[in-house]
C-alpha cells in the first residue's frame, strides 16, 4: 500500500466503523450510557463538529501506521510507515512539506530527483496532496461521514479506552459498502469517538458518496483500528526550514 494511500485508507476506516481527551467537565458523564446506539452516534457527530485539534493513530491491515496531529484550519502533521518506507508530513499555509526515507520515494511516483539526493531531506510538494489529506482529516469531514457510512447499529456494553470510561456501539456493516466494527465513544465530557475497530471486511456495493468516499480509498479489513486523543489540547505545526522546493516539478 503507497503512503499516499494509507493515510486517506486511516480516515476511511474511521468513518466506516464510526469515526482523547477534552479538558472542559472530562471526568463527568455524559449520560450517553442508556440511550440507543443511533443516538450516540449522533451525539458524537455533533461533538466533532466543535473539534479543534486532536490526535490520531492508526494501524492498518498492511501493518502500516499512521500518526499524527491535526488542527482547524487545514493543518496537519503526520509520521507514516508501511514495511521498510517511511516519511513525515507537515501541511500548512496550503503548502505540503515530506521529508521520507529512500524507500518511501522508490515507491511513489517519479520525485524528478535521485532518491538518494531527497532522502532525509524535507521538500516542498505541489500543494493539493497535503489539501486533499486535510479535508479528509478535517473534524467536520469526520463529523458529517460519522452519520453516512455505517450499518445497523446496537449497543456493545461499557469499555476503557486509554484510561478513559467509553461506550461500545456495534456496527454490523450489513449494508451495502459497510463494515462491521466497533465505536468507542467516551461517557464522560463530550461524547468523542476514542477508537474504531474494524471486524470484518467492507461489504461491496453501495452508492458512492462524493464527500465521504475518495478515489484512494480502500476496502476495510478486520483488525485496523484509529484511536483519537487529546481533543482540543494546543497543536503547533510549523513549516520546516530550508526545505527543497518541488512545489512546481513532478513530485506528486
Amino acid at each position: 500500500m503507497k503512503l499516499w494511500v494509507a493515510a486517506v485508507a486511516l480516515v476511511s476506516v474511521a468513518t466506516a466503523t464510526g469515526c482523547g481527551n477534552d479538558s472542559k467537565d472530562s471526568d463527568a458523564p455524559n449520560g450517553i450510557e442508556s440511550k440507543p446506539p443511533e443516538q450516540i452516534v449522533r451525539e458524537a457527530s455533533a461533538a466533532l463538529r466543535d473539534v479543534k485539534s486532536y490526535h490520531v493513530k492508526s494501524t492498518d491491515r498492511d501493518e502500516g501506521l499512521a500518526e499524527g496531529d491535526i488542527a482547524v484550519p487545514k493543518k496537519l502533521r503526520l509520521s507514516l510507515t508501511v514495511g521498510p518506507a517511511a516519511a513525515d508530513m507537515i501541511y500548512i499555509g496550503s503548502s505540503m512539506y515530506i521529508k521520507a526515507n529512500a524507500a518511501f520515494l522508490r515507491d511513489e511516483a517519479d520525485a524528478g530527483r535521485d532518491a538518494r539526493d531527497l532522502a532525509g531531506r524535507w521538500f516542498r510538494a505541489p500543494a493539493a496532496i497535503g489539501g486533499d489529506l486535510a479535508h479528509e482529516f478535517d473534524p467536520t469531514h469526520l463529523s458529517r461521514c460519522l452519520l453516512k457510512t455505517h450499518g445497523s447499529l446496537a449497543r456493545g456494553g461499557k469499555a476503557m479506552v486509554d484510561g478513559r470510561p467509553a461506550v461500545v456501539v456495534i456496527d454490523r456493516g450489513d449494508r451495502p459498502g459497510t463494515a462491521p466494527g466497533k465505536l468507542f465513544v467516551a461517557a464522560t465530557g463530550p461524547p468523542l469517538p476514542l477508537r474504531t475497530i474494524a471486524t470484518g471486511k467492507q461489504r461491496p456495493g453501495g452508492a458512492e458518496d462524493p464527500q465521504c468516499d475518495s478515489e484512494n480509498d480502500t476496502p476495510t479489513e478486520a483488525g485496523e483500528q484509529v484511536t483519537f486523543s487529546d481533543y482540543n489540547e494546543p497543536v503547533e505545526i510549523k513549516a520546516p526550514p530550508a526545505a527543497v522546493d518541488l512545489s512546481g516539478g513532478t513530485a506528486s
